[in-house]
């Protein structure tokens, strides 16, 4: 209740500093999401270049950035929240190193005679992508809420493990795939 109503108004401020840490949160997910899509762009200019070994430099310099700052915040006692701000750090410092190494700015136009084409790729592309994510937010969802966090870091930490020889995939097609698309033309290759 707040004054006028015979309390101490305790209770609003509590909604409202609640409601202002959700506004903040709501607003540092849309500036990494957003910076995400912009170094995502510079990462693929990379690609079609075929300049992978800055683009693996910017990889290393934004990992180092995150352990940076989210190991000591964890050391700290700040919890997941030294983890968020790893991320935030790492998205920016990736986002900065891919302009500073290759310029870009958005134009916001849309010609949708380019756009056309591509879009049935785009979707099935991404449709991947939005499987895969949704697949991979079933086991915390159900085990965190059904088995307890212990169990679920225990989840977590195997899922990791069975999938380190993925990784060793994701880096060859990386490479693999600004090569083998310069060669998809030529019948010669």
């Amino acid at each position: 209740p707040t004054p006028e109503q015979g309390g101490n108004g305790a209770d609003s401020i509590t909604a409202l500093e609640r409601a202002t840490r959700h506004c903040g949160r709501a607003i540092a997910t849309t500036a990494v999401a957003l910076a995400l899509g912009f170094t995502a762009m510079g990462a693929s200019r990379f690609q079609t270049a075929t300049n992978i070994g800055r683009l693996s430099a910017i990889d290393v310099a934004s990992s180092v950035s995150f352990y940076v700052i989210a190991v000591p915040l964890a050391i700290l006692g700040h919890g997941v929240h030294s983890l968020v701000a790893g991320v935030f750090v790492r998205t920016i410092v990736a986002l900065g190193l891919t302009l500073a190494a290759r310029p870009w700015l958005p134009s916001f136009t849309l010609h949708w005679a380019r756009v056309k084409p591509s879009l049935r790729f785009g979707f099935t592309y991404q449709g991947n992508s939005v499987v895969g994510f949704a697949n991979g937010a079933v086991t915390p969802l159900y085990a965190g809420g059904s088995l307890g966090t212990h169990q679920l870091g225990l989840i977590d930490w195997a899922q990791a493990t069975a999938y380190f020889p993925l990784k060793l995939v994701e880096v060859m097609s990386r490479v693999t795939f600004p090569l083998l698309s310069r060669f998809q033309d030529d019948p010669d290759a």
